[in-house]
């Protein structure tokens, strides 16, 4: 990923250096920047801006903070088949969303350093929330989104402090595999997660999504206080605690043994924060695993990953069976031409419970279901194949998958026939 990186030392030398600059521009700069120019300066030669421009950079010693921006544009389109319509969107793709970085650091001395990260995610309609009667949804009203908005202060040998909006500990727990394989596949269903499932015998739509059971496997963005150790023999402690109340503890563990590439995480998530309209959502909290090899002589890799999440009931409201997430998936990157790499991938996952007692203004009589928590055991089945083709001089990605995903529903009734939703997409990322 290519990163563009500028300091306003390096500002200053490329106009000490008498680059051509417009005036326009160098005035628009100084704007940004927070320049408040006096008359004599502006009255001045260069020399005298340059000067200007260097007093009012934030410094701490002979040190300034320095801006790195970075991002990625991940748009595809996907093909529906869900037994009775058959439909193609054109979405963000939000196995790996578009999102522009914003990260500053300031070195304060040989010890401490401090900064701050602000990553907002730019939305057209998403792969996400699109539903078969939606085709437009962007999760927030104009597309934009606040992902992580923190600044830090770290000591080299004591860790890193952060305040503002992110994960509370748990931060990309069930990512961040050793093939760094984001785009085309994730171990969470977030392509066609806002489908609903229909009735076979019926026709109708009954309701339930796979966002239904899967909600949020990769944890909320949430305000909290985030402690993140150093590294100590590959392992790097995290532990968060926010909103009202949230907290997490997690390890990371990455590291080369022999032919293998390794990361194993590991974590545990509490959340009585959680509510909807009615305020009566359940609490809960869960456990989390990953593991990932990858041989690196032959480009074979393996993840794998389990979650367990446990509800607490509020008075009056729902009370879920517990919920079980396994995801398993095999690949294969090879150096087949000069473009780049290429990675073969399958994947499959089974998700358990999680929907027993619920009831949802979602749910349809005509799909099979009342609102009266009349479901008595959930099973969602997930399987999929895809390829993906880096094009290392454009800093592209290109892939092409296929998604298979089926739901079985007990209710007090007897079984609820269902037809299984099928998924076509292909895309490309931009990384930059």
């Amino acid at each position: 990923m290519q990163v563009f990186s500028i300091s306003f030392s390096r500002l200053i030398s490329m106009l000490h250096r008498k680059h051509v600059v417009p005036c326009g521009a160098c005035l628009a700069v100084f704007s940004v920047v927070g320049l408040a120019a006096s008359d004599a300066v502006l009255a001045g030669d260069l020399e005298d801006r340059v000067m200007a421009l260097e007093t009012s950079t934030a410094r701490k010693g002979n040190r300034q903070m320095s801006l790195k921006v970075s991002g990625l544009i991940n748009h595809a389109v996907f093909g529906f088949d869900d037994g009775a319509e058959r439909n193609t969107y054109q979405t963000s793709n939000l196995y790996t969303g578009p999102r522009l970085r914003f990260e500053g650091e300031a070195i304060i001395n040989a010890d401490w350093q401090a900064g701050f990260k602000l990553y907002t995610n730019v939305f057209s309609a998403t792969s996400f929330t699109v539903t078969q009667n939606d085709d437009d949804d962007q999760i927030v009203p104009g597309g934009i989104f606040a992902r992580r908005m923190v600044w830090y202060l770290e000591n080299k040998d004591a860790g890193r402090i952060s305040i503002g909006r992110t994960a509370p500990g748990v931060d990309n727990l069930i990512y961040g595999t050793t093939s760094n394989l984001f785009a085309p596949s994730s171990s969470d269903i977030l392509l066609g997660s806002s489908l609903a499932f229909r009735n076979s015998a019926t026709g109708a739509l009954t309701g339930i999504t796979p966002l239904s059971l899967t909600s949020f496997l990769f944890t909320l963005r949430r305000n909290v206080a985030l402690y993140t150790s150093p590294v100590i023999n590959g392992v790097t402690f995290r532990a968060g605690y926010g909103e009202d109340d949230t907290w997490g503890l997690s390890a990371y563990y990455a590291n080369t043994h022999g032919d293998f590439n390794v990361k194993a995480r590991a974590g545990y998530f509490a959340d009585s924060d959680n509510t909807n309209g009615s305020g009566n959502a359940p609490d809960f909290d869960e456990v989390k695993g990953l593991v990932s090899f990858l041989h690196k002589p032959s480009g074979v890799f393996v993840d794998a990953l389990h979650l367990h999440r446990s509800f607490e009931a509020k008075p009056g409201g729902p009370s879920p069976n517990d919920f079980d997430y396994t995801y398993g998936r095999l690949g294969w990157i090879a150096k087949l031409n000069g473009l780049g790499r290429t990675v073969f991938f399958g994947e499959a996952a089974r998700g358990v419970g999680g929907l027993e007692g619920v009831d949802s203004p979602g749910f349809t009589a005509a799909g099979g279901l009342g609102q009266t928590r009349d479901i008595t055991d959930t099973t969602l089945d997930r399987w999929g194949v895809g390829v993906s083709q880096n094009i290392d001089i454009a800093s592209m990605e290109f892939y092409v998958g296929y998604h298979n995903l089926k739901l079985d529903v007990e209710t007090a009734a007897g079984a609820l026939p269902t037809d299984p939703l099928r998924i076509i997409y292909s895309g490309a990322a931009f990384y930059f």
